[in-house]
């Protein structure tokens, strides 16, 4: 299972990056169509958020690429037990609280990957190993 972090979201909806934009978007499909990936609750929340203020999308919008990621084959629900497991991990780690959330969330998920732009590449938290999905070698790439 892969964990996909919010910024995977934004390249493919607004970010202006065609590079970016395209990875992201086959990221995205792949994850609805083939399955095996997860996300969470924030991830859902950030990404309405940004595409609010930064995309400047209407509601209409927002509420169809959120019945979109609803699709993913695990969203993990943000709870009081997931918020405490991230503070154990910004404790071991010294990870922005909300990457820590992120982090904990899927470890929670029982997934061996995360993938984000915002984390260090190839960084293990918890045995979750995090990859840069672009920075990956064409030839790997998703």
């Amino acid at each position: 299972m892969v964990f996909l972090d919010s910024n995977i979201w934004s390249y493919a909806l607004i970010i202006q990056d065609p590079a970016k934009r395209a990875i992201a978007q086959r990221i995205i499909s792949r994850a609805v169509i083939e399955g095996g990936f997860a996300i969470s609750t924030q991830v859902v929340s950030e990404c309405a958020n940004v595409m609010f203020r930064k995309g400047k999308k209407n509601p209409q919008d927002i509420l169809g690429c959120i019945n979109y990621m609803n699709q993913l084959e695990q969203i993990v629900p943000v709870t009081v037990m997931l918020a405490r497991r991230a503070v154990e991990i910004k404790a071991l780690y010294g990870l922005q609280f909300y990457d820590a959330q992120i982090v904990a969330a899927a470890e929670a998920a029982g997934c061996a990957e995360l993938w984000s732009e915002d984390m260090g590449d190839g960084q293990t938290y918890c045995g979750v190993r995090c990859i840069n999905p672009f920075e990956m070698e064409t030839e790997a790439m998703p």
